[in-house]
């Protein structure tokens, strides 16, 4: 009878010190997951999805009246403007949620594109009078409205709505990432990622 007992006691030690060491090893194998999943959205951190180059011809023309218009004095210019224009989500700003007991990471927040815009003016065909000169803050004022001209021009051309789709197709890695380790991925925003992951 002792005997038993003790073999007993030897059975129920081993069968605990078994399940002790796989409950941990599963912690670990999950803690692991979790960091290769923050560390694939980290690397994504500042993306430029999409870029365009644009060109635009400004014309400025201004005149100058005197003495009942007998005399006229105008300034024109003509600017040719070049510009680089980069729509990217800073997924620093990425807020998400990661469950390791239920294997779950919820995207709570996409922070919104920023459109910055690279642009190289030149003057052509400048051409003023005495009475009627360019200012630098003439100059400034031909500059912004040649840089919003370009701006007008990428907003037709849909970059924004071209770059919300190669982040979807950037954010689709960690998708497939998470289920190929058995995760799920639950978002929360508007931008209804788990449908457009499966289209």
């Amino acid at each position: 009878m002792r005997k038993f007992i003790i073999i007993l006691i030897t059975f129920l030690f081993g069968c605990f010190s078994m399940y002790y060491f796989l409950s941990k090893s599963k912690q670990k194998n999950e803690h692991q997951q979790a960091q290769i999943i923050v560390s694939q959205i980290r690397s994504l951190k500042n993306l430029i999805v999409t870029e365009g180059v644009f060109s635009e011809t400004y014309s400025y023309q201004n005149s100058k009246n005197y003495f009942y218009n007998f005399f006229q004095f105008e300034k024109r210019a003509l600017l040719i403007v070049n510009a680089k224009v980069q729509v990217s989500y800073n997924l620093g700003l990425l807020k998400t949620k990661i469950d390791t007991v239920n294997k779950t990471i919820t995207i709570k927040k996409i922070p919104e594109p920023t459109v910055e815009i690279i642009p190289d003016i030149r003057y052509f065909d400048m051409q003023q009078s005495t009475f009627n000169t360019f200012s630098n803050q003439d100059l400034n004022q031909l500059q912004k409205e040649a840089i919003k001209r370009i701006k007008t021009t990428s907003e037709t051309v849909k970059l924004k709505e071209r770059a919300k789709k190669d982040l979807i197709r950037q954010l689709k890695s960690i998708y497939l990432l998470s289920n190929a380790m058995d995760w799920k991925l639950i978002d929360e925003t508007s931008f209804q990622l788990e449908k457009q992951f499966k289209d």
